[in-house]
């Protein structure tokens, strides 16, 4: 359901913002889903802590306020695949300690405007070896590295317009725990390589990110490749006033995504 609020606030002030910013932020941080760091209940470490988003809709500036707080300090968990990109939203329920999950398309389910805002990502890109992608999606192959680094294109192409993105975590599966371990043995370790220097490519559009404050990139990629677009990604030299003025241009707009309280 998409809110869209006019200028005509409450003619009362309104007590909230007579408070100091600094204690705002703690009410929105207190108030508002946000994501915590609980390595047992995720494969990702995240989780988040379910909240109540009707304060947003109070006036235009406690809006603004807090879903900068909202979608800024939190962790978005993305999973990329040769056919799309998911937002992985999995919640803790503080009454029995479990953590179900469920996954939403990432770009279809949240605007543009409110994308910008997030600054925290870990970007999960799943590579299939060729015959788990003929079983899946009919491809294989070449057809398949680029079906899957067209994905990665679809989501740099978000992000690139974003505001400051503050962390970003990465990580490549080639789709086989088995290769994993087959790694380990000198003897076919050369050819590995090989096919993780092909597979790796599918990340070659995240070195359009520029002044990321903070990346890692680990899992089937080469050392040398990973730390080539770490550096790249952390570059301040383009990008960064392109994302200034795309977050000045934003039109105030609030989404409340069906799924969750937010």
């Amino acid at each position: 359901m998409l809110l869209a609020f006019t200028s005509h606030d409450s003619p009362q002030p309104c007590p909230l913002l007579r408070l100091p910013l600094e204690l705002r932020q703690q009410i929105y941080n207190y108030i508002l889903p946000a994501t915590i760091t609980c390595p047992t209940k995720a494969a990702n470490g995240v989780v988040w802590r379910r909240g109540n988003t009707a304060i947003l809709a109070t006036s235009r500036q406690i809006h603004d306020e807090g879903t900068e707080i909202m979608y800024g300090h939190s962790m978005f968990v993305i999973n990329i695949a040769y056919d799309k990109i998911m937002f992985q939203y999995q919640w803790l329920v503080l009454s029995s300690g479990l953590a179900p999950s469920r996954a939403y398309p990432f770009l279809e389910h949240f605007p543009q405007k409110n994308i910008q805002r997030i600054k925290n990502y870990t970007i999960n890109v799943r590579h299939e070896d060729s015959y788990l992608g003929w079983i899946k999606y009919n491809c294989g192959g070449p057809g398949l590295t680029d079906g899957v680094r067209r994905q990665v294109q679809r989501l740099v192409d978000v992000l690139s317009t974003a505001g400051d993105l503050h962390k970003v975590q990465i990580r490549l599966s080639d789709g086989s725990n088995i290769l994993s371990e087959i790694r380990k043995v000198p003897v076919r370790a050369v050819q590995l390589e090989k096919n993780v220097a092909v597979t790796q490519t599918v990340l070659d559009p995240l070195r359009q990110l520029r002044g990321v404050r903070q990346v890692s990139i680990t899992g089937a990629v080469l050392p040398e490749y990973a730390a080539a677009i770490e550096s790249e990604m952390a570059s301040t030299a383009e990008g960064h006033s392109v994302r200034k003025a795309a977050k000045a241009g934003r039109e105030w707009t609030y989404c409340m995504p069906g799924f969750a309280p937010w």
